[in-house]
């Protein structure tokens, strides 16, 4: 079947065609590249429910057109089951570049462009209760009782996500459209510029929660953030706009947490609480091996970034 699309949209008989699997990533979706008639593409399998394939390739070809995502080729326009890309000459990038002012610059731009789309033009694409998904991880988890030596540290965290949630509310910030899960591995940099992949948590949130995960996923500093939330801003936000930020932050981090912990069942037999590295170290190692994704590794950096949760939300 695939040899035909290739055939049907490249419009000449193939006389090259090779595919290998990409590893990297954990979810429900699957990539593959391949070499056909002498040029790469990437064909990324979806294995959602078919609402979240249409929201994940109307966003996508919506994306690509703004020159914030690859360019889509072909896709499946009776199931949804899958779409064929440009496959980037480049590599994610590593928290270095994503701490760069050329790339803090580029993303501001790109995110900026996605949150001009009017939602309202959006057929497919849902609105996206981030708190619905922090109380349905948090559930999950708390049902596990291989996490039970957590319990304290979760329902500490989810205490006080309530509280941040509850006054984000309050802030009325505008809902735009929204990649939703914006983080090195999902940021290829080439050619001095940047291009967002896998859309499948795309939906309409928050403005500001793309930066706001970027930032915490990138380790950015309090002076980054700055910057950032000037380039998106076209203006230095206010000491109120910085406060609001930080409060996103918070609340993108319960969700990344929620999320490691719903997705891996138990954590490392010898673990110790004692022994967890900062979070900045493991976000690096994530950063840069798209490969580390083992229980072990993943139970670590979500515990790292429940540690850190604490002590930003202290300051916050």
């Amino acid at each position: 079947m695939m040899q035909h699309c290739f055939s049907e949209f490249l419009s000449q008989p193939l006389y090259q065609f090779e595919y290998k699997q990409l590893h990297g990533g954990f979810s429900l979706n699957s990539s593959y590249l391949y070499h056909v008639n002498d040029k790469k593409y990437v064909v990324r399998m979806l294995g959602e429910s078919l609402h979240f394939r249409k929201s994940e390739i109307e966003a996508h070809l919506l994306a690509a057109t703004l020159n914030v995502a690859p360019r889509v080729h072909y896709y499946d326009k009776n199931n949804y089951a899958f779409t064929i890309m440009d496959f980037i000459e480049g590599a994610t990038l590593n928290l270095q570049q994503a701490q760069s002012v050329e790339v803090l610059n580029l993303v501001a731009h790109k995110v900026k462009l996605l949150a001009q789309v009017e939602v309202s033009t959006l057929s497919n694409i849902p609105k996206r209760d981030v708190f619905r998904y922090i109380v349905e991880n948090y559930e999950m988890v708390m049902r596990n009782p291989e996490y039970a030596f957590l319990f304290p540290l979760l329902e500490d965290m989810f205490s006080k996500a309530k509280i941040i949630v509850n006054t984000i509310e309050k802030d009325n910030r505008s809902f735009v459209l929204s990649h939703n899960d914006l983080h090195s591995r999902n940021i290829f940099f080439a050619d001095n510029d940047v291009l967002f992949i896998d859309w499948e948590m795309v939906g309409v949130t928050y403005q500001l929660y793309d930066l706001a995960n970027y930032s915490f996923t990138a380790c950015l500093s309090d002076e980054q953030d700055v910057f950032l939330l000037s380039k998106y801003l076209g203006c230095e936000p206010s000491h109120a706009e910085l406060h609001q930020f930080r409060k996103m932050k918070l609340l993108a981090m319960a969700f990344y947490i929620t999320s490691i912990f719903a997705w891996v069942e138990k954590g490392p037999s010898d673990f110790s609480l004692d022994n967890v590295k900062r979070y900045e170290d493991y976000a690096a190692l994530f950063a840069h091996d798209a490969t580390a994704n083992s229980s072990d590794f993943l139970f670590l950096l979500g515990i790292s970034a429940l540690k850190e949760f604490s002590v930003r939300y202290d300051i916050v």
